[in-house]
């Protein structure tokens, strides 16, 4: 099991993506993992592709030499838009989980041609090419939050919710839904138990020469919500602690 977590993290400018980097990287530092982080500046402030790298391990056990994620090895996408999905995919590794709201948002070239674009062509292609990808209706949940500024908040949840931040393996079934409000809950809920049952099924696998400290840091390099949480409360003003908690708690399995 890899003692080491490596994160992509895609949308467009103003979408919040380096606020949500921000925030995961502030929670493994302050678990005391050891944290690399890379991200796109400029000229995502006009609505174009933003990306961050966030990798983060055990103190010296890790070995991270590079913020970079290199190509078929993130464990977790968090795409905040269809086709920036597409974009960053083949950063991915086979197994790896893709966290996606259905929202498109048209790019700037579209926009500046007259071009029309609406990412049903983009979300057919993710749920042809990616093994593990959970869609969103964020459109929805955020009309519920009442607020459309914490679109970050939502995917960073529900792929909390569906375990991308615990060191368990993935299941063996694809998880391929497309959810609203309602139906996200019972979707993560079901990968969950997927997840936890093929863990408890596999065979215990014994290396030769290795002891027990290697699970135990596996173990340790979990972050929860409550580490979330705590790094929101020291990043953002108090004023909006509420609407970004509920919106961290708004997929959480039941």
């Amino acid at each position: 099991m890899e003692n080491c977590k490596n994160i992509i993290l895609c949308g467009v400018g103003g979408q919040g993506t380096v606020l949500c980097a921000k925030l995961i990287a502030a929670a493994a530092m302050n678990r005391g993992f050891d944290v690399m982080s890379a991200e796109t500046i400029g000229m995502a402030q006009r609505g174009g592709s933003v990306f961050s790298h966030i990798r983060y391990a055990n103190p010296g056990k890790g070995g991270l030499y590079s913020p970079m994620i290199s190509r078929h090895s993130a464990d977790l996408m968090l795409a905040f838009e269809p086709g920036e999905a597409v974009r960053m995919l083949p950063f991915l590794k086979k197994d790896g989980l893709a966290v996606v709201s259905m929202r498109p948002v048209m790019p700037v070239s579209a926009s500046l041609s007259g071009q029309s674009y609406s990412g049903e062509a983009m979300l057919d292609y993710l749920k042809k090419s990616v093994k593990r990808l959970l869609l969103l209706d964020t459109e929805k949940a955020l009309r519920a939050l009442g607020s459309s500024r914490v679109l970050n908040l939502l995917l960073l949840g529900a792929a909390l919710s569906a375990g991308a931040f615990s060191n368990k393996e993935p299941g063996k079934d694809a998880i391929k839904k497309e959810v609203d409000e309602a139906a996200a809950k019972e979707t993560l809920k079901k990968a969950t138990k997927e997840i936890q049952k093929t863990s408890e099924e596999a065979p215990e696998e014994k290396t030769e020469g290795m002891s027990g400290e290697a699970d135990e840091a596996a173990i340790e390099m979990e972050l929860g919500i409550e580490d979330l949480r705590e790094a929101l409360r020291r990043l953002l003003p108090e004023k909006l602690h509420e609407l970004n908690f509920r919106a961290l708690s708004y997929y959480e399995k039941a």
